[in-house]
């Protein structure tokens, strides 16, 4: 691949404390090629969310290079809107507001961008159809199970196209039934709609079944400890974890997590 969308080059992170400094990430080296299914892995505290949030320019980092789609980050300056709406973010929470149907919570990003002509509804329109939700297009958030909420989620933040969708631990709450079929169904939406994924999770397995590469990291301070290709074919199905390469990924990539939960890693 030689295609790359997001470059993250010697990024260090320090926050600062009235009484301590606090180093969440060293030395992250991480690149991403267009259209790739990227998983960070590793355990609670190691920067997985903040590598996200910097490249989201939410928080500015302390030190390093970030490039995204050719354009590099300026230090203490706020990277523009153009390059901003190429990112659609997922929260581990859906956050939908409670007010609107369905459909309007997957337009509201729209009416932030000043998108809202019948071309951009077709595209709600559209993502409802592709992702089984059209029925429940005029329900309130309080009708809908946590699954489904989560569904809208998702939508809500492909609905203005972006080419990048980073996604935050977005099924860690569910259970294992359901986190599979929203797993699958959002490898579904990524290879229609040809977008790179950035996936966090602490979910070893989870990292495996979605993925083309997995990063694992360390804690104390976040970094990067290696980099896995993951050699499995697509479209993937719930029977490739039976396999005995899926297993074999599932144990290496255990065996590099240091001071993890093993009760989280399903």
């Amino acid at each position: 691949m030689t295609d790359s969308i997001i470059k993250m080059e010697h990024v260090d992170m320090v926050f600062h404390t009235r009484t301590q400094e606090i180093e969440a990430l060293r030395d992250i080296n991480l690149q991403i090629f267009k259209h790739e299914f990227v998983s960070i892995v590793g355990p609670s505290g190691c920067g997985k969310s903040t590598i996200i949030r910097i490249l989201d320019d939410i928080i500015q980092p302390t030190k390093g290079t970030i490039t995204v789609d050719g354009y590099t980050y300026i230090p203490n300056k706020q990277v523009p809107k153009e390059v901003i709406r190429k990112f659609g973010f997922v929260f581990q929470n859906p956050n939908l507001l409670p007010w609107m149907t369905v459909k309007k919570n997957i337009m509201f990003p729209l009416k932030i961008f000043h998108d809202k002509d019948s071309q951009w509804e077709k595209v709600v329109d559209d993502l409802l159809k592709i992702s089984g939700m059209s029925e429940y297009a005029d329900y309130y958030p309080g009708a809908l199970s946590g699954g489904m909420l989560q569904r809208v989620g998702v939508l809500r933040a492909m609905s203005y196209q972006p080419s990048i969708l980073l996604m935050d631990e977005p099924y860690g709450t569910l259970d294992n039934l359901r986190r599979e079929q929203l797993d699958m169904e959002t490898m579904r939406l990524w290879d229609t709609l040809k977008q790179t994924i950035i996936f966090i999770t602490h979910n070893v397995a989870e990292a495996i079944f979605v993925s083309d590469r997995v990063y694992v990291m360390d804690t104390q301070p976040g970094r990067i400890v290696e980099e896995v290709k993951i050699d499995l074919p697509r479209p993937r199905t719930p029977e490739v974890t039976a396999t005995k390469q899926f297993k074999e990924y599932k144990q290496y990539l255990t065996s590099k997590i240091s001071n993890v939960d093993l009760n989280a890693i399903k």
